[in-house]
């Protein structure tokens, strides 16, 4: 049996997408997170990178991917597999990424754009040392391209039909967990928080609720009003318990990340598997990837209470939608599709 080296985060629903497709494809499954390979200290380090002085920061990223790597090469080595299937670059190093060549066919899925990643120098250089790369953004493929990548190729992993299903809320779930609008996310240290947090505050007039990490405290001094809708999450939710959320919920609002040109946010697909609306800032591939049937995005954050309240009002048409929405992604980003796909590209 042909065997795949999975290197990917854990708390990321993309895992079980491409699990999913390769156990299709009939291949045996080895997957490791890097954070299980560093100590207590070393992850506490990692976390806090960016507050480190220049020049201490690079000597202690360089010590810390070198344990990653060494720890890598030993599990490759005793592995042994066919395939290494990466999520962006996971500290691997470009020497590690050609030792893997030589024995295997590594593949990069990006999940950022490489030029936004930061504390991580080498992630350009081991990427594009992959002899397949896999895009959800047709800016990325292109840049990919540009700067010489050759196998490069567009790919949306659909939704995980495990992790993103449709339940029967009881109303203790209803009670506990729902809400008109809901959020489920971290927050960031630059403009790119204040940008996320003006958007929510677009929605702060409905039944909102925000879960989410410690950096979203510093962005209630510009926008106060939101705070009162948040809940800190001390660790990250079970995928359990946000498939419910999703279910007890009317609408996700999802912002495009600054690093996503053209491209798609992931939870985008989780939301459409778990039933719940996702209102979306507008992306030039929504055009691609939803070419088939219609998707509610939004253009102007000054239009995003008449279109939430539109939806909100009408309950059997944003049903009917999410049924619509929930039956093309299923169909046509079906796992059995994406593993062709794969295939053909081995």
């Amino acid at each position: 049996m042909k065997k795949v080296l999975l290197l990917f985060p854990n708390n990321y629903t993309l895992l079980d997408n491409f699990k999913n497709i390769l156990e299709i494809l009939g291949y045996e499954l080895k997957h490791i997170d890097f954070n299980s390979l560093l100590s207590n200290s070393d992850k506490t380090l990692n976390k806090y990178l960016f507050k480190l002085p220049q020049k201490y920061k690079w000597k202690r990223i360089e010590q810390i991917n070198n344990k990653v790597n060494q720890k890598y090469i030993e599990i490759f080595d005793d592995f042994k597999p066919d395939i290494v299937l990466t999520y962006n670059e996971q500290k691997l190093t470009k020497k590690t990424v050609q030792y893997f060549n030589s024995k295997a066919h590594t593949i990069f899925f990006l999940g950022d754009y490489p030029l936004f990643i930061h504390n991580r120098p080498d992630n350009l250089a081991a990427i594009l040392e992959g002899k397949t790369i896999l895009s959800p953004d047709s800016y990325w493929m292109e840049q990919m391209k540009i700067m010489g990548a050759r196998n490069v190729h567009y790919f949306i992993p659909g939704f995980s039909e495990k992790l993103n299903y449709k339940i029967n809320v009881s109303e203790d779930d209803i009670n506990e967990w729902g809400s008109d609008i809901v959020f489920i996310g971290r927050q960031y240290h630059d403009t790119w928080g204040y940008k996320r947090a003006m958007f929510l505050d677009a929605f702060k007039d409905f039944n909102l609720k925000i879960y989410g990490d410690k950096s979203w405290y510093k962005w209630f001094n510009y926008f106060p009003e939101l705070e009162q809708y948040f809940t800190l999450n001390k660790s990250y939710l079970p995928f359990e318990t946000v498939n419910i959320i999703m279910n007890a919920s009317k609408i996700y609002p999802i912002d495009a990340n600054p690093g996503v040109i053209n491209g798609l946010h992931v939870r985008i697909f989780d939301c459409i598997g778990s039933g719940i609306l996702p209102l979306i800032e507008y992306r030039k591939d929504i055009d691609l990837v939803f070419k088939d049937v219609e998707i509610p995005f939004i253009k102007d954050f000054n239009n995003i209470q008449k279109l939430t309240k539109f939806w909100i009002k009408n309950d059997s048409l944003r049903i009917n939608k999410n049924e619509e929405l929930r039956q093309y992604i299923g169909e046509t980003f079906s796992p059995d599709k994406l593993a062709n796909q794969i295939n053909a590209l081995l």
